[in-house]
């Protein structure tokens, strides 16, 4: 699922949802069920623990919070004790732990017709959504939770004899909610799956084919119900689902993510669970360093991002080299640019570049030369990751470079003098930061600063173009660095703005170049600045 603009989820750094209770609020769900503590102390004391752990995920640096369903019993607790016509009975399904034992718990049942009698989680909502200026995120029991457990005795025979006539009253409660949600300003739900998760083990599915007949179109009415709930909502709302694996339970997801990306709901993201075993504060502020390194709480995430795909443009540059004391060569030229990136879902990202730039140039030293023919080729590796926090991102790399440059002065000057032909070839090692700060209306910009470590060059000199006895040199360059400087503004497609480069290098090896003579190839500066446009595929 992409990263979605203004804000929107989902965001790359994000959290279940279910929180671990502080003692004083799990004292206060036991006092209140022993009958030692009223509904409004009871209310006042889920209130309090609410606001501190919706500071803790803001402390943390997350763009998603939630009230760590501190307001409910279980996961579906809630969803049951407030739909009518649903109760608790003993599950039939039983959980296996790490270990191979198997525990006993309760599950849902129908007892009489299933509709909805009162909001379930808008209070939930409302009253988080009023305590940040972050994205409030709704959690829900999924549709097959109220199914899975009891197997085919899910419903009293009374109430439901087809299933698909239960799933369609069910339905209609979690389509109620989700509207109410939606008026409030809701817009990210989860929706907690365990029962797609737990038959993606092959011994479940086998232990269990006798109790659970047709599981195959079972699941099938599952996935239905997943994407009829996310098929009628507001464009704005995004919904997310979380498939809990739970410990002993083997099996991949391949299976569930293909049939939910292949069905009509194409904003039905997933998100699977490790083990959980951790304290809450360490698993909070991992998931903010996270956030911290990852997101941008502002703006769209996916243009603060190193995008991947191709891109292609042209350049049009002032061009300047000079030998100090011996020569110049300047002029305008054109080119052309190109790249591809690969960029991963981890933040990572690798690129290949390559730019080809052209000029009729104007020479001047052994007196002067019009229309000297002169390009560059470049080609580059860059391999980087992003990083970001509040409103800005950064993205270091580290690359190989090789720039390839051609001129060729064959002719004769104003002063009676015979060029030739050079070609050089400089070996680099790129060490550069990207810049991106988000403008609105799905602009950035992205300044870039770049360190050119020189590596290794080869002047080739065509002395034999001349006429005059001397031979074609080979000379070696060992000492030299260059700078990038650009000033991008991108948008989703296109980008456009101004750049620099600047190369300094050192006085070569000498070589003989024949008739009892040597030669070098003098210390040189390049500098090259222009605009680009680029577009993206």
């Amino acid at each position: 699922m992409s990263i979605q603009p203004n804000g929107r989820p989902p965001f790359r750094a994000d959290h279940i949802g279910s929180l671990l209770r502080p003692r004083k609020l799990r004292d206060a769900f036991r006092q209140h069920a022993e009958g030692r503590m009223n509904d409004s102390a009871f209310r006042a004391a889920q209130d309090a623990a609410i606001r501190d752990v919706v500071k803790l995920q803001e402390e943390c640096g997350l763009q998603v919070v939630n009230d760590g369903e501190f307001r409910r019993f279980s996961y579906w607790e809630k969803f049951v004790r407030l739909t009518q016509g649903l109760t608790v009975k003993e599950a039939l399904f039983k959980f296996q732990d790490e270990h191979g034992h198997q525990h006993d718990f309760t599950a849902p049942y129908a007892e009489a017709k299933v509709s909805r009698g009162e909001p379930i989680t808008l209070d939930e909502f409302e009253f988080v959504k009023g305590l940040t200026r972050a994205t409030p995120k709704v959690t829900m029991p999924a549709p097959s939770t109220m199914h899975l457990y009891r197997y085919r005795d899910y419903a009293d025979p009374g109430a439901y004899r087809d299933p698909r006539e239960f799933f369609a009253d069910l339905g209609k409660v979690y389509q109620a909610e989700i509207a109410d949600l939606a008026r409030s300003g809701c817009r990210y739900v989860q929706l907690d799956e365990v029962a797609l998760a737990v038959l993606c083990d092959p011994a479940r599915r086998r232990l269990h084919a006798v109790a659970l007949p047709a599981k195959d179109q079972r699941r099938g009415a599952w996935y239905d119900q997943l994407e009829d709930l996310a098929a009628g909502h507001q464009p704005a709302m995004r919904f997310r689902q979380h498939h809990g694996r739970q410990p002993g339970h083997r099996g991949g997801r391949e299976g569930e993510a293909q049939a939910l990306r292949g069905g009509r709901a194409g904003d039905l993201g997933l998100a699977f669970r490790p083990d959980r075993g951790i304290c809450m504060r360490a698993g909070m502020t991992a998931a903010g360093f996270a956030a911290a390194l990852w997101a941008s709480p502002l703006q769209a995430q996916d243009l603060l991002a190193t995008r991947g795909g191709w891109e292609v443009g042209g350049q049009f540059a002032r061009y300047h080299y000079e030998e100090p004391d011996f020569m110049w060569l300047k002029g305008e030229r054109v080119g052309a640019a190109a790249s591809y990136t690969f960029a991963s879902e981890r933040r990572t990202y690798s690129r290949f570049e390559v730019r080809w730039s052209y000029g009729e140039l104007e020479y001047e030293g052994s007196g002067t030369l019009q229309g000297v023919p002169d390009y560059v080729l470049e080609a580059r590796v860059l391999a980087g990751r992003d990083y970001a926090a509040g409103r800005l991102a950064w993205s270091p790399y580290l690359g190989a470079g090789l720039r390839l440059l051609h001129n060729d002065l064959r002719g004769v000057s104003s002063t009676g003098q015979r060029g030739y032909r050079r070609e050089s070839s400089y070996f680099y090692v790129p060490l550069g930061l990207i810049l991106r700060v988000p403008l609105g209306a799905g602009w950035v910009l992205a300044p870039r600063l770049e360190y050119d470590g020189f590596v290794r060059g080869v002047q080739r000199s065509y002395l034999s173009d001349t006429g005059l006895g001397a031979n074609n040199v080979t000379n070696g360059q060992r000492r030299g660095r260059g700078y990038r400087v650009q000033l991008m503004l991108e948008g989703r497609r296109w980008s456009l703005g101004p750049w620099l480069d600047y190369w300094k290098v050192k006085d070569s090896d000498v070589q003989p170049i024949g008739l009892g003579l040597a030669g070098l190839e003098p210390a040189n500066w390049t500098r090259e600045a222009g605009v680009e446009v680029r577009y993206r595929f």
